[in-house]
């Protein structure tokens, strides 16, 4: 698998954005989940198409949410059209000529919390990146104010998530 423009756009899209954060004094937000999906996207575009696909399931979770949480009144990172809509697209149009690689969803997933309790590990309460440290804000009531079980929803809603995005691509762009 060599698309090398693809990961180029892929690979931009990471330095600009994450370059940013670090400039704007939050290093730790490289480690948002859809922020080290482009950079898999960008490394899997020159070698493999798991990694396209994994950084695309990842994105097609993060990305609604990023949405809603601008609707909800956060605020706009400049660079995050690179990660949230550019970075996708690139991945969408690799996996079109490439293929899907069934049964992602449980590479995407053992990733996904890995990369969770990696952030527990390195991470700080106050940026609270990829949710491991507290609630998120407006649903601590729907929670009881449990982050164990806020953690095991967003676990349980993304699992769930991979588990039928697989399908839906295996289905629309397997290619052996």
């Amino acid at each position: 698998m060599r698309l090398p423009v693809h990961a180029a756009i892929a690979a931009a899209c990471f330095v600009i954005h994450d370059a940013n954060h670090v400039r704007r004094g939050a290093p730790l937000d490289v480690l948002w989940v859809c922020n080290v999906a482009v950079p898999l996207i960008a490394i899997g575009c020159l070698c493999s198409r798991r990694l396209v696909a994994i950084g695309l399931t990842w994105l097609g979770f993060g990305t609604p949410i990023w949405i809603v949480s601008l609707l909800a009144g956060a605020n706009m990172i400049p660079t995050s059209p690179l990660v949230h809509v550019v970075a996708p697209l690139v991945a969408l149009l690799a996996i079109r000529r490439v293929g899907w690689p069934p049964r992602t969803w449980r590479l995407a997933m053992a990733g996904s919390i890995a990369l969770l309790v990696f952030t527990r590990i390195l991470g700080d309460p106050t940026g609270n990146v990829n949710l491991v440290f507290g609630i998120e804000h407006g649903f601590a009531r729907a929670f009881h104010d449990s982050h164990a079980l806020f953690l095991a929803a967003l676990v349980g809603a993304s699992t769930a998530w991979a588990f039928a995005f697989d399908r839906a691509m295996t289905r629309l762009y397997l290619k052996e």
